[in-house]
């Protein structure tokens, strides 16, 4: 699953204004704890630190575990592999974070593939790993083989997101020029772990029909009048769900009374 937000201050201001007093409040306080956890607790400051050089848009991707079994139950924070990519719009005002970060003496080195690496040492109470792509990402992790799988992926070593079957032509359906977000979602990997984490598996005959899935997206946008979510989802290339659709209502519109302003119909 990955999630894209927009780093626009105006934005995230006018959505701290739905809702009532006790979600605003609620809403708040889930940021502060973010906050707090991601950047204050490692003696950095968003508007200081953060902004200044960051790009448009942050995406944070929930991977799947790389072990034998869908299961999460089991992991522990660390090993349940978690993504952040940051945008890098002004390269010098990063590099003097990541200078910053290079005189603490906690962080720990390494190198994969050409790319240089720093993580928390593995007595800390929560892994952080960390590595900058060509000046162009910064790249955060909680799990140090999620950040060589993300060195790989931009290397083209691995297949990106941008290349599963249906995902470009699914998005440019449902795109808008300054979404809040934009959300995807493996939808068999998804049904898979959700089995395996289930009290009550799902059954195997509606397991495999939702592998027949390829993916679920979704773009925010937000309005006046609140929060619109345009989604899509679509089906795997070798899906035996596809068949040739069929219109057999072409004289239903004739029937209909002169003032309709609005028909749908389908089949199945």
């Amino acid at each position: 699953m990955s999630i894209s937000m927009t780093t626009n201050q105006e934005q995230w201001q006018k959505l701290r204004q739905f809702g009532t007093p006790e979600t605003q409040a609620a809403f708040d306080a889930r940021l502060v704890e973010l906050r707090d956890r991601l950047l204050t607790a490692n003696g950095y400051d968003y508007s200081k630190d953060i902004q200044p050089w960051v790009g448009s848009e942050i995406t944070v991707a929930f991977l799947s575990s790389s072990g034998p079994s869908p299961s999460s139950s089991t992991l522990t924070q660390s090993e349940k592999p978690l993504v952040m990519v940051v945008p890098v719009a002004n390269p010098l005002l990063a590099k003097q974070l990541l200078d910053q970060q290079e005189s603490q003496e906690t962080w720990v080195e390494r190198s994969y593939k050409g790319i240089e690496i720093k993580e928390t040492p593995k007595t800390a109470d929560e892994l952080y790993s960390t590595a900058v792509l060509s000046t162009r990402y910064l790249v955060v992790t909680n799990n140090s083989q999620a950040t060589n799988r993300v060195i790989d992926t931009y290397q083209q070593l691995n297949p990106s997101l941008g290349s599963t079957p249906g995902y470009r032509e699914a998005l440019s359906q449902i795109q808008n020029s300054q979404p809040f977000a934009r959300m995807y979602v493996n939808l068999p990997q998804a049904a898979a772990i959700a089995s395996a984490n289930a009290a009550k598996p799902i059954p195997p005959d509606k397991l495999a029909e939702v592998q027949q899935n390829q993916g679920l997206a979704a773009t925010v946008m937000l309005q006046p009048e609140g929060i619109l979510f345009r989604g899509i989802s679509w089906l795997h290339p070798q899906s035996e769900k596809l068949r040739v659709v069929e219109n057999n209502a072409q004289m239903m519109p004739e029937l209909w009374p002169a003032d309709t302003m609005l028909t749908i119909s389908g089949a199945t």
